[in-house]
């Protein structure tokens, strides 16, 4: 987590730094120095970091490795208490509070808390420190107010479980290596806009391969780029197969129709990347329009494909789109934010 975070918020630089402390993190785990080890995880990766940036990849990017780290047993021990739920972790708040609120409905979460200084992070813990050892029981004696304790404690079954004293039950999830993740069907809620740039669990093996990669990755960009400025449509799908680009393009019994000069066809992404209405321009062999309203002028610099700004205001936008539609064909992402999955859920009130 602590990696995906070094990462996506803070750049490849800052995820090599933490990937080559990791050794020493694994060493100071295994003899048991696991806060000196959160210390460090917690500084490489969030210190200088501005808060939104954090914020924006625990609500984005962290729930769908969270939901598959989800013990299926643990889950059905945790879904079956109808209450108000707590959730006590030494990880900080602002990296677990989206996921335990949005996806597991917790009402209380008892966590680490950053420093922060004009909207950054410091890398360092606000007092009380880190909520590890007596911290995290007297923690929960606060969060309770004084009003008893707890009918049902769920706990790892490692040193950190202080607090099922104030537990009338108390149950241990199995080990990681015996218990089956949580299927995704069961999910407490569907998992369908998620971000990031990896898609593997960055593990040291996994994310050392990724930055292994970047200085071949940065040339072979560059060529793909190139293709898709200086040939025309016939040959991109040729060159970019040679390139490693594998387009996959089902098409509707109606798009024979709807490819008629005099049409214009209005296509709707999922993604909400310059890259996906090129791609669909290379499915159909055609020139077609993007719009866009987030992107960089780098982008719409090097795009192989006409685009058009939108403004935001949906009156002037939806003029906009009309008279393009008129012209030819259109590639908007109606869903505002970028969806992973394969399906549309709904237009937002900008494209409504």
């Amino acid at each position: 987590y602590f990696m995906l975070v070094a990462f996506e918020a803070g750049g490849p630089l800052r995820a090599l730094l933490l990937l080559l402390l990791s050794p020493l993190v694994s060493l100071l785990g295994a003899v048991g120095f696991d806060a000196t080890a959160l210390h460090i995880m917690t500084f490489v990766s969030t210190a200088g970091v501005r808060v939104a940036d954090v914020k924006a990849v625990a609500k984005a990017t962290l729930p769908r490795f969270f939901l598959q780290d989800v013990s299926e047993d643990a889950f059905g021990v945790f879904s079956a208490c109808g209450g108000k739920r707590y959730v006590v972790t030494s990880m900080p708040r602002i990296m677990a509070e989206p996921f335990l609120s949005e996806y597991l409905g917790v009402g209380c979460v008892v966590a680490t808390e950053l420093r922060t200084v004009a909207g950054f992070c410091l890398g360092v813990a606000a007092p009380p420190g880190l909520m590890v050892g007596r911290r995290r029981l007297d923690a929960l004696k606060v969060a309770l107010g004084g009003c008893g304790g707890f009918d049902v404690g769920l706990g790892d079954g490692l040193k950190e479980n202080s607090f099922m004293a104030l537990c009338r039950e108390s149950y241990t999830a199995p080990p990681e290596e015996s218990s089956s993740p949580l299927p995704r069907r069961s999910y407490p809620k569907p998992l369908v806009f998620h971000d990031g740039r990896f898609v593997l669990r960055p593990t040291p093996l996994a994310a050392f391969v990724v930055l292994l990669w970047l200085p071949a990755a940065v040339p072979l960009a560059v060529a793909r780029i190139l293709v898709g400025l200086a040939l025309p449509f016939r040959s991109q799908v040729t060159a970019g197969a040679a390139l490693g680009v594998r387009i996959r393009a089902t098409f509707a019994p109606t798009a024979a129709a709807a490819a008629a000069p005099a049409a214009g066809t209005l296509y709707a992404s999922c993604h909400r990347t310059l890259l996906d209405p090129v791609i669909t321009a290379s499915a159909l062999q055609r020139s077609v329009v993007a719009v866009t309203y987030s992107l960089s002028a780098v982008s719409e610099a090097l795009s192989p494909i006409p685009t058009v700004r939108l403004t935001r205001d949906r009156r002037r936008d939806g003029e906009t789109m009309r008279k393009l539609l008129a012209r030819g064909d259109l590639v908007v992402c109606p869903e505002g934010m970028t969806c992973r999955e394969p399906y549309l859920l709904r237009f937002s009130p900008l494209f409504a």
